[in-house]
C-alpha cells in the first residue's frame, strides 16, 4: 500500500517533555481521544515514488492522544454564557472566538530511527511549534506489530481516563489491521498478563472495544 498525504497538519506543539507534548488544534478540532499522531521526521528516500513501500519517516515520534480541552487564553478567566446558538454568536460576539484555544494532549509511545519503529520514547522531546500530523493507517499497523507498549498509557499520571483511552486506541487501531479481530484478541492476551492481578480493570477496557469490523 502506497502511502497518503503526511501533510495533514491538526496541531502545533505548545508545551514539550520527554513523555508527551501538548499542542494546539484547530478551533474545537481535536484528533480524536486514542488516536495515533506523529511529529517530527523527514520523508525517507523513495518517498516520491507511487509504489514504493512506505516507510516511517526518520525522526518522526508517535504519541497518543490521552485527551483535549477547549478554554479561554486569557488565564484563570471562564467564558460567558451567552445563551445564544453557535451561528447567533458568531454573527453577533465574533471576537468571543479569538480568546478560545482547543489543546490536546499526547503521551510519546514510539520513535524512528534507521527507517524502523522503536517501542520507545525518542532521544530528546519535540521541537516546541513542530507540526502534529495524523497518522496513516499503513503507520498504525507498523506501530501495532508489537502491543507491549500499552502498558504505559496505563500508568500515565496525566491521563484522566486511561481505560477509556487504551480502548479508543484500540478500536481505531483495529480498523486499520486485515484482520481486526485477530488484532484485538492479541492485544487482549498482552493486557491479561499486564493486569493479571487486576482482572475487573482488564474486562472493563476489553468492555469498551465494542463490535469490531469484520474483513471478508
Amino acid at each position: 500500500m502506497a502511502p497518503t498525504d503526511h501533510g495533514l497538519r491538526i496541531g502545533e506543539i505548545v508545551e514539550s517533555s520527554t513523555t508527551g507534548f501538548i499542542a494546539r488544534a484547530p478551533l474545537h478540532a481535536p484528533p480524536a481521544l486514542g488516536a495515533l499522531v506523529r511529529t517530527g521526521g523527514s520523508p525517507s528516500a523513495g518517498a516520491e515514488d507511487p509504489f514504493a513501500e512506505p516507510t516511517p519517516p526518520e525522526g518522526a515520534a508517535y504519541g497518543v492522544v490521552l485527551g483535549a480541552c477547549t478554554a479561554s487564553l486569557e488565564s484563570g478567566r471562564r467564558p460567558h454564557a451567552f445563551g445564544l446558538s453557535e451561528d447567533e454568536l458568531r454573527r453577533e460576539q465574533p471576537q468571543v472566538f479569538e480568546l478560545l484555544a482547543t489543546d490536546f494532549r499526547a503521551a510519546l509511545v514510539a520513535c524512528v530511527e534507521g527507517g524502523t519503529v522503536r517501542h520507545r520514547l525518542p532521544a530528546r522531546p519535540p521541537r516546541l511549534h513542530a507540526p502534529v500530523e495524523a497518522c496513516e493507517p499503513w503507520e498504525v499497523c507498523a506501530l501495532c506489530q508489537r502491543t507491549d507498549f500499552l502498558h504505559g498509557l496505563l500508568r500515565r499520571a496525566d491521563c484522566d481516563a486511561p481505560e477509556e483511552v487504551l480502548a479508543a486506541f484500540l478500536r481505531q487501531a483495529a480498523e486499520c489491521q486485515p484482520d481486526p479481530v485477530a488484532f484485538a484478541v492479541r492485544a487482549g492476551k498482552e493486557l491479561a498478563v499486564f493486569l493479571a492481578d487486576d482482572v475487573p480493570r482488564l474486562l472493563a477496557i476489553l468492555a469498551k472495544l465494542g463490535p469490531l469490523p469484520v474483513r471478508n
